[in-house]
C-alpha cells in the first residue's frame, strides 16, 4: 500500500497488515498500531509521535527519521550484524525486549539468552548493553519493568 504523506492522526489500525507499505512522512500521530504488522515498511520520515506500537511487528521497517515521540517504542539501536534491538509496553503494563528475532517478556530472559551458553556470530557484551539501555529507557518513562504474575 502506498499511504505516503497520509494525514492518519488517531487512526484505528490495530491489527492491520501493513507489511511493505509504504508510510514515508506520514502523519500517524496517536495512532493505534496496535499488533500491527509492519514488516518491511517504509516508514522514514514518519510522524508516530504518541502512536501505540504495542505488539507491533517491525522486522525490518525502516525507521529513520521517524518521530516517536511519546510512543510506546524505545530504540536500542542494531548491533554489528544489522539485528535491531527494541522493547514497548505490553498492553498489561510489562515492557516487552526483542532482540533480532527473539522476543523476551523479561529482561532476565533476554539477558539470560546471551549468557555463557550464548553460541551465535553476535557480540554478547554488545548485546547486553543494548538490552541494559533499553531498560534505562524503560525505567526513564515510568515503564514496569518487571512482568506481573498471574494471580
Amino acid at each position: 500500500a502506498n499511504l505516503a504523506d497520509a494525514y492518519l492522526v488517531g487512526a484505528d489500525l490495530a491489527g492491520a497488515d501493513l507489511a511493505d507499505a509504504n508510510l514515508a512522512r506520514a502523519y500517524l500521530v496517536g495512532a493505534d498500531l496496535a499488533d500491527a504488522n509492519l514488516a518491511d515498511a517504509y516508514l522514514v520520515g514518519a510522524n508516530l509521535a504518541d502512536a501505540n506500537l504495542a505488539d507491533a511487528y517491525l522486522v525490518g521497517a525502516d525507521l529513520a527519521d521517524a518521530n516517536l515521540a511519546d510512543a510506546n517504542l524505545a530504540d536500542g539501536g542494531q548491533d554489528k550484524r544489522g539485528y535491531r534491538f527494541w522493547a514497548w509496553r505490553h498492553k498489561d503494563g510489562h515492557v516487552v525486549y526483542r532482540a533480532g528475532c527473539h522476543e523476551f517478556s523479561t529482561l532476565e530472559a533476554a539477558l539470560a539468552h546471551f549468557g555463557p551458553q550464548y553460541r551465535s556470530d553476535g557480540d554478547p557484551a554488545e548485546c547486553i548493553a543494548r538490552l541494559r539501555l533499553l531498560e534505562l529507557c524503560a525505567k526513564a518513562r515510568g515503564w514496569t519493568t518487571m512482568k506481573k504474575e498471574a494471580a
